[in-house]
Formats: C-alpha cells, sequence, structure tokens
C-alpha cells in the first residue's frame, strides 16, 4: 500500500488549519455576541 503523496498530505493539514482558524474566529465573535465580520471571506 502506498502512501498519500506528500502534497496531498499538506494540503489536507492546510485545509485543517484553515478550518479551526475560522472556527476559533467565528466562536470569539459569538462569545461577544457580534456577528462575523466579512462573512464571505469564510470562502477562501
Amino acid at each position: 500500500m502506498e502512501l498519500p503523496s506528500p502534497f496531498l498530505l499538506s494540503y489536507v493539514l492546510l485545509i485543517d488549519i484553515w478550518l479551526v482558524v475560522r472556527c476559533v474566529k467565528g466562536l470569539k465573535a459569538l462569545a461577544v455576541r457580534q456577528p462575523y465580520t466579512k462573512p464571505a471571506s469564510w470562502i477562501w
């Protein structure tokens, strides 16, 4: 069984980091009961 390419692994890691950062930013905004600024920026 071959391992996935390093490019694929780094891409998946990048997506995971992006998702965590976005969730943290959203939860911080939620904690202060403010809407998230520029919600369209969530799509990259």
